[in-house]
């Protein structure tokens, strides 16, 4: 009979050093897939034991803080891969200042949180290791360890290489600065960078006006396959798809939200999520040729937000102050309000006489977040209601802009920020859609004007680095700039139409698939290239 002194103190140990395997066990579960997460998990738990077990000779205290702070550490890691798809990464950290619009997760993440804590600071009595035991632990832990440094598929699942990984991410990022601190030659960067004008690769369709108004819609984290999933999430884009120039195999060039908006409105990379772009952009080019410009702001309660914006330099930014409409997540404009106010400040900038360029942001379908207006089917499913909500509010605002005055002289160009972020929630959702990287997907870009025929254009791997070239392009309208992309509407010209950069993250769509781009490239092409251009972007006009 087991020992009632004995059975006390097993179990605490067995629960504290058992719960590293919860997380890799749902994550196997959930995926079909991962086994060698729960195997390297269960091997670095015993590693954490034997070692802890062997400190506690000299010092229980000691033993405890060691093994309760690295279990810490690697339940947070595991139960982020679980929760995020991926270790803890610098893109993560990055982003923790916009926690907030994450809100619809709150409960899941903090019953994480108060579980990884409990059984990380569980109290126990160590096992007494010496002598045979000691030697038996060994051999047992060479067994194990074995085929994981054997591997480098094995070697990689382990907490402690998520942990090498981040610190390397972040010394790359330090040495990176130090790169672009030390070029201070500009004008041999203005040389490298500055383009005369737009390459033109269209002719202007005849049906256009002269200057016709342009709308531009960002749709928060949209990959094209939730708009050809076979469930008819979102059949008014599909249909708008199909009634204007959609291009196909097109993808994202950045993640994520702060990097997706200027890296398109500028045409290039952003090193850092606040970093401010004192090169030309696209609302600036409009601007020189006589539009009136303004942005849509969605999230008038985010500092972040307000200043980010402030510093593209729109002639006007448009919000919400009324707390009756600041209906989203974090004191947003919901995507209905969005729609509403877009629309209403279309029709008024119309009667100005002048052109108009209007851009905006949709916040509706950001990961976690559950649509507050309409649902899909029976509603149980947040993922699929906020794409559906954002569908239907977008499928009214097309209702009403196709019968008003707009359609007769304004563009209307719909795309997103950057991919869907890839985490638990859309992974179970869309569990048929394999990609390698949870920031990278394929998505949409249409463009829209009543009078010209709708076409589908093969992108060929390019992606949203070209976006801005290619409505000056279609609008015939031209302009000194800084951009690294073209008009998607000709051939492919440069690198950085295939390249996706993010916080030191370098990745190729060149063959029409991500690749990570390899170390010769990264070394002394299209990386430093990219870093050149931090570079430049930095330097204030006064002093180019």
């Amino acid at each position: 009979m087991v020992n009632r002194k004995t059975l006390k103190d097993f179990l605490p140990l067995c629960a504290k050093f058992a719960f590293p395997l919860f997380f890799p066990a749902l994550y196997v579960f959930a995926r079909h897939t991962g086994i060698r997460y729960a195997f390297v998990a269960g091997a670095d738990s015993l590693l954490i034991l034997f070692v802890s077990s062997l400190a506690a000779k000299k010092s229980w205290p000691l033993s405890y803080i060691l093994s309760s702070l690295l279990l810490l550490v690697m339940n947070l890691e595991f139960a982020t891969l679980y929760w995020g798809n991926s270790f803890v990464a610098q893109y993560m950290i990055a982003n923790l200042d916009f926690v907030g619009e994450i809100s619809g997760n709150f409960a899941k993440y903090g019953l994480t949180a108060l579980l990884v804590a409990l059984f990380s600071f569980l109290p126990c009595r160590f096992p007494k290791v010496g002598g045979r035991r000691a030697a038996f632990s060994l051999v047992l832990l060479a067994v194990l360890y074995a085929p994981i440094f054997g591997s480098r598929k094995n070697y990689k699942k382990s907490f402690a290489y998520a942990l090498y990984s981040l610190a390397r991410d972040f010394r790359n990022a330090q040495k990176e600065r130090e790169f672009i601190a030390s070029l201070s030659d500009t004008d041999a960067l203005e040389k490298r960078f500055f383009r005369d004008g737009v390459t033109d690769r269209i002719e202007k369709p005849a049906a256009l006006p002269e200057k016709p108004n342009v709308i531009l819609i960002f749709t928060e984290g949209f990959s094209q396959n939730v708009i050809d999933d076979g469930r008819n999430i979102t059949p008014n884009v599909r249909k708008f798809q199909d009634s204007a120039i959609t291009f196909r195999n097109y993808y994202n060039h950045t993640f994520a939200t702060f990097m997706g908006l200027q890296g398109q409105l500028y045409s290039g990379y952003q090193q850092n999520n606040y970093d401010e772009n004192a090169l030309i952009s696209l609302q600036q080019i409009l601007k020189d040729n006589g539009y009136r410009t303004a942005y849509i702001l969605t999230e008038p309660k985010s500092p972040e937000m307000v200043g980010y914006i402030d510093a593209m330099r729109f002639d006007e930014v448009v919000t919400e102050s009324e707390t009756g409409k600041l209906r989203g997540v974090s004191q947003s404009i919901s995507d209905r309000d969005a729609y509403e106010l877009l629309f209403d400040t279309a029709l008024a900038r119309r009667e100005g006489g002048s052109p108009f360029f209007i851009a905006m942001y949709t916040l509706g379908t950001h990961c976690s977040i559950d649509s507050i207006d309409e649902k899909f089917g029976d509603g149980s499913n947040p993922v699929l209601n906020r794409f559906f909500d954002m569908d239907t509010q977008f499928g009214k605002f097309f209702g009403r802009f196709s019968e008003s005055p707009l359609a007769s002289d304004t563009i209307l160009v719909f795309t997103t920020d950057h991919a869907s972020y890839q985490d638990n929630d859309f992974l179970r959702t869309f569990p048929e859609h394999k990609r390698p990287f949870v920031w990278i997907d394929r998505v949409p870009l249409s463009i829209f004007y009543r009078g010209i025929p709708p076409r589908t254009v093969d992108a060929q791997g390019r992606n949203s680095i070209d976006l801005a070239p290619t409505i000056l392009d279609l609008l015939d309208i031209s302009g000194r700039n800084y951009f690294l992309g073209n008009s998607l509407f000709g051939k492919r010209e440069s690198p950085f139409e295939t390249s996706f950069n993010s916080l030191g993250a370098y990745v190729t769509t060149e063959d029409g698939e991500p690749k990570v781009l390899p170390d010769e490239n990264t070394g002394g092409g299209i990386k430093q290239d990219i870093q050149r251009y931090f570079a430049l972007k930095k330097i204030p006009r006064e002093s180019r």
